[in-house]
C-alpha cells in the first residue's frame, strides 16, 4: 500500500486495506494531516446585503398592504406607503446604490445631450429610480438610435450600447429633404450634401426603398448604378442611372422587365452612351428614345 506524500491531494480518498487510514500511519512526531475544505462559492459583493435588506423591508410592507384596507381609504396607509417608498430610497441610496458612471458603447452621431436627457438620470440619483424598460423606450426614440441595451451594474453603474442607423438614402417630398435608413425610417432632415446616397422622390418612397434598389443588386448594370428613383403615383418607378440614363419601369412585372433590359445591356446589345430614355412599361417591349445628340447625328446620316 502507498504511502501519502506530498504528491498524493489532501482530499484524497483513504486506503481502506486491513481497516487501517493514512492517518493511522502517520510517524512518529510526524504532524497530522489536517483536511481543509476550500470553498469554491464567490464572494458576496458588499452591496447585496443592504440590498436584500431594502428588498425584505419592501416585502414585509406589501404583505402588510392585505390587512389595512379600511386604512387605505381613509389616506392612512397611502401616506404610510409613501413613507416607507422614501425610508427605502434613502437607505439605498446611504448603501452606494446611487448613479456614479454611465458607460456608452457604439455612439458616433447620436447627441450627447439626447443621450442625457434619455437617460433621464443624473450623478448622484438613485441607481433603480427609473425602470430599465422605460431607459431603453426613451433612448430608442431618437433619431439616430436603431436599438438600444440598457443594462445595471451594481452598485453604480448603467451600461448602454447602442446600434445606430445607418444612412441609406435621401428622401425627397414637398420640396424637403430627409436621410432615410435601409428600413425607410426618417433619420433627421438635410439641407444638402451626402450627393453620394441615393436620391428617392415622391409621397411613400422610403416604404419601399429596397423594392427599387435592389434590382441594381441583385441584377447589375455592367457598370452603371442607381443614383435617383422617383415613385409615380405610389404605383410605378422612373429610375436613373449614373450616366444620366432614364428608366421607366412597369408598375407589374417590375423585377423581370429590368432582368430582361440587364440581360440586353451586359450582352452587349444596347450600349447606353447615346440613350436618354427606356421604357420598359410595355409587357415584352423595349422602348428606347436616344439623346438629342444622337438623334441629331442621326437625322445629319439620313440626311446625306
Amino acid at each position: 500500500m502507498p504511502e501519502m506524500t506530498a504528491k498524493n491531494p489532501v482530499g484524497a480518498a483513504p486506503s481502506l486495506r486491513g481497516g487501517r487510514t493514512a492517518r493511522q500511519r502517520r510517524a512518529p512526531g510526524e504532524a497530522p494531516l489536517v483536511r481543509r475544505k476550500v470553498s469554491r462559492r464567490r464572494p458576496r459583493p458588499a452591496w447585496l446585503r443592504p440590498l436584500l435588506t431594502v428588498l425584505a423591508a419592501v416585502a414585509v410592507a406589501a404583505a402588510l398592504a392585505g390587512g389595512y384596507g379600511a386604512l387605505s381609504r381613509a389616506g392612512v396607509f397611502a401616506r404610510w406607503t409613501q413613507e416607507v417608498a422614501a425610508t427605502a430610497k434613502d437607505m439605498l441610496i446611504r448603501a452606494g446604490f446611487v448613479v456614479r458612471d454611465v458607460t456608452v458603447e457604439g455612439r458616433r452621431r447620436t447627441a450627447r445631450a439626447d443621450l442625457v436627457a434619455a437617460v433621464g438620470l443624473k450623478a448622484g440619483d438613485m441607481i433603480f429610480a427609473r425602470p430599465v424598460a422605460d431607459i431603453r423606450r426613451d433612448i430608442e426614440a431618437l433619431p439616430w438610435v436603431r436599438r438600444a441595451d440598457v443594462r445595471r451594474r451594481l452598485p453604480d453603474r448603467i451600461y448602454i450600447r447602442l446600434e445606430e442607423r445607418r444612412p441609406f438614402a435621401r428622401w425627397q417630398v414637398d420640396g424637403r429633404l430627409y436621410l432615410i435608413d435601409r428600413d425607410g425610417v426618417v433619420i433627421e432632415p438635410l439641407q444638402g450634401g451626402r450627393r453620394d446616397l441615393p436620391l428617392l422622390v415622391g409621397r411613400g418612397a422610403p416604404a419601399r426603398v429596397d423594392e427599387v434598389l435592389k434590382l441594381n443588386r441583385d441584377m447589375p448594370l455592367a457598370g452603371r448604378r442607381i443614383v435617383a428613383a422617383v415613385l409615380i403615383r405610389e404605383r410605378r418607378w422612373d429610375v436613373e442611372l449614373d450616366n444620366g440614363v432614364l428608366i421607366k419601369l412597369p408598375e407589374e412585372g417590375m423585377a423581370t422587365a429590368w432582368k430582361r433590359f440587364a440581360a440586353i445591356v451586359n450582352d452587349g446589345r444596347m450600349p447606353l452612351e447615346n440613350v436618354a430614355e427606356i421604357d420598359l412599361r410595355i409587357r415584352g417591349r423595349l422602348i428606347a428614345r436616344l439623346s438629342e445628340e444622337a438623334a441629331a447625328l442621326r437625322r445629319l446620316v439620313r440626311n446625306d
